[in-house]
């Protein structure tokens, strides 16, 4: 590939299948998640809209599952109870103090005895509260304010409340989040620069942020001042800034913004066409989205460098006047250099045998118009999902742009040649790198590659690439570094197991209970899997973004790779959007998957922006032709082979198979789908 300025956008044409999987809390028309498949789960509730789903999801699967099971999960299952978020139900009366508690998963001792008196701080009996509206509204929400079980403090939390029968008494099913971004919820132990600076995240930025945002809503331009010099705001290489909607700075905590309390330095969030962000206009970003995150270069107070930086912005009014307040941190990964976002190369050359070049490329953004769902390839058939968790999570061996099979975690291909293949081809055997470790310091053994074979075969799994497997009759570990794959009988290919990024190796500590029909519910670890790869996941957000930072641990660390710090896919819009975004507004690095019409995309490349490659596979678009009997009459054996003895009354005649062969124009297809020849 080649690349002018931004790196190139891809057109694959080959046949891809996406299941329709919306994000939890979606926006701008996407549909609403099922609950069946179970990717609305507690540790994803944020939002108030997250928390309806969430009960409604909780409602359904006792409807499906029963009381007694269903109580048994939402103490048990991780995909119903993460940290604060729970379920609970109560039984609905009018009478204070006589509602009994049938499922509270906080303290289980209190279940089937009546909770007494429920007056919280505002006053109110939460128990007659909950009862006068779901009894006259069959749903609604609950504000209240109770000891946490977590800190034993009084804070506000709002519930979700649904009716529902339980085993013949009438209840309320419910879910509800503590609201830590109202005021008198930030407290100073809790919400600090000096905690963010220790342990820095995206969530702990948020509540960081919207924190001090709090403090210009109740104090106006009078707050500026503290958010400027207080300690709270003030910590090493975290601070909080100011600006008005049309980018100047109001204020800062950054030494660096002020000379004499005159601010002197650009903003770092300026839209020069040589800023961070290469022209793009942030200030508008956050502005219009009332609060956002954004990923670019800044100069770090703590090194006196320009080191990349993960910022938060939200929009705040204060006298009438719209403000955003913003903070970053700096990630702790040795100070990469290369302004984020922007495709030009760091000061160190990625190929030099440098260890300190590793990760000081900057941010890629890479495009998914097909969203990645999940990080799991062996839980989805999709070459998004498989290509999202690639940079993560890795395989044995893998094919290169020619189709040759080259080793990855292997040491090499095994062949009959080198002995690696058996003479009579039922066995196979594969040595490991001894400096391959996962990204949590430990090492890469054989027994996690015989774990991942018994993950994908365990029964009730469902899992996607069970055909890999099909032929497979045991995996065992012959020693730390050595595995041995003995197959049924004599096998052609014997590289279907553990090669390609849609068979990578789990690590077996990880997934431990995760065999079976507990696989869909290992969210945590579907979605951020420890691995052997150059990136390890710190953000995920289903059908929208994944950020993925430089994992230090990496093999390739001593030879400077992986070039990038840090990287992040996007996901969704259309094909013609992500080409747009590479080709035209240059807010992305690279595009995938652009099956656009020719002259669309022709038109879109004019300016030059980037380079569009072509890659032919052998995935092919085609058309199913249903083989068996359709009739309705037939009852239960409508569409089904039957062993043979349900064909279809013409379509299985191969003169008709023939006939509609030959009435296919490929050549128009082609030209009009692609703009080439067949």
């Amino acid at each position: 590939m080649t690349m002018k300025h931004r790196l190139p956008c891809f057109l694959i044409p080959l046949a891809l299948t996406m299941a329709a999987a919306p994000v939890f809390g979606a926006q701008g028309g996407a549909e609403p998640l099922a609950c069946a498949d179970k990717s609305i789960v507690a540790s994803a509730v944020r939002t108030p809209e997250d928390v309806e789903a969430f009960v409604q999801c909780a409602y359904e699967h006792v409807q499906a599952v029963g009381f007694a099971e269903a109580r048994r999960a939402f103490h048990e299952d991780e995909r119903w109870r993460s940290g604060p978020i729970y379920v609970s139900v109560d039984e609905m009366t009018p009478l204070p103090g006589a509602s009994r508690a049938f499922v509270f998963p906080p303290d289980p001792a209190r279940e089937g005895v009546a909770w007494g008196p429920l007056v919280d701080d505002f006053d109110s009996d939460l128990a007659v509260e909950v009862h006068r509206v779901v009894s006259s509204f069959g749903e609604g929400w609950g504000y209240y304010s109770f000891p946490n079980p977590e800190t034993g403090r009084g804070e506000p939390k709002a519930t979700y409340f649904k009716a529902i029968d339980w085993d013949g008494i009438p209840a309320a099913i419910g879910a509800g989040i503590y609201r830590r971004d109202i005021p008198g919820t930030c407290e100073v132990d809790e919400v600090n620069a000096r905690g963010l600076d220790a342990a820095p995240s995206s969530e702990k930025l948020q509540e960081f942020v919207r924190c001090a945002a709090m403090e210009i809503e109740s104090n106006g331009y009078f707050a500026s001042q503290t958010l400027s010099t207080d300690p709270r705001w003030n910590s090493n290489s975290i601070y909080v800034f100011g600006l008005d909607t049309y980018g100047n700075m109001l204020f800062s905590g950054d030494p660096y913004s002020q000379w004499f309390g005159v601010f002197s330095r650009t903003p770092e969030l300026n839209a020069r066409p040589d800023g961070p962000f290469a022209g793009r206009d942030a200030i508008a970003v956050g502005d219009a989205f009332g609060e956002t995150f954004l990923y670019y270069s800044a100069l770090n107070p703590a090194t006196g460098r320009p080191e990349r930086k993960v910022a938060f912005v939200k929009r705040v009014v204060a006298y009438g006047v719209p403000i955003l307040v913003g903070a970053g941190y700096f990630p702790d990964d040795g100070g990469q250099t290369g302004s984020a976002g922007d495709g030009n190369p760091g000061t160190e050359n990625p190929a030099g045998g440098d260890s300190r070049s590793a990760g000081q490329g900057g941010t890629a953004t890479l495009l998914y118009w097909q969203a990645p769902t999940i990080l799991n390839p062996y839980l989805s058939s999709g070459t998004k999902d498989a290509e999202a968790a690639s940079l993560v999570i890795e395989p044995l061996a893998e094919f290169n742009p020619n189709g040759e099979i080259v080793p990855v975690l292997a040491t090499r291909v095994p062949t009959l040649d080198n002995g690696g293949v058996s003479d009579d081809r039922t066995r196979i055997t594969w040595n490991l790198r001894e400096d391959a470790v996962w990204s949590d310091g430990t090492p890469l053994t054989a027994n996690d590659v015989v774990f991942t074979w018994q993950y994908c075969t365990a029964p009730g799994g469902g899992c996607a690439q069970a055909s890999r497997f099909e032929e497979v009759a045991s995996v065992d570990a012959v020693d730390e570094r050595t595995v041995a794959i003995t197959f049924d009988g004599p096998i052609s290919f014997p590289y279907a197991a553990f090669v390609s990024a849609s068979s990578p190796i789990l690590q077996a500590a990880q997934f431990a209970d995760c065999l079976g029909a507990a696989a869909a519910n290992c969210t945590a670890a579907n979605r951020r899997p420890i691995g052997t790869g150059p990136y390890s996941v710190v953000g995920f957000r289903t059908n929208n973004t994944i950020l993925y930072r430089f994992n230090p641990l990496y093999r390739g660390v001593e030879s400077g790779l992986p070039y990038f710090g840090e990287v992040i896919v996007k996901g969704g819009g259309t094909a013609a959007d992500a080409a747009r975004s590479v080709l035209e507004l240059n807010e992305a690095d690279y595009a995938w998957n652009l099956q656009v019409e020719p002259e669309i995309l022709a038109s879109i490349s004019a300016g030059g922006g980037g380079t569009i490659v072509s890659a032919y596979s052998t995935l092919v678009e085609r058309l199913m032709i249903n083989q068996t009997n359709p009739d309705a009459g037939l009852g239960d054996l409508r569409s089904e082979y039957a062993d043979g003895t349900n064909p279809h009354p013409f379509l299985t005649d191969p003169l008709v198979g023939r006939a509609l062969s030959l009435a296919i124009d490929r050549d128009t297809l082609v030209r009009t789908g692609y703009g080439t020849h067949a």
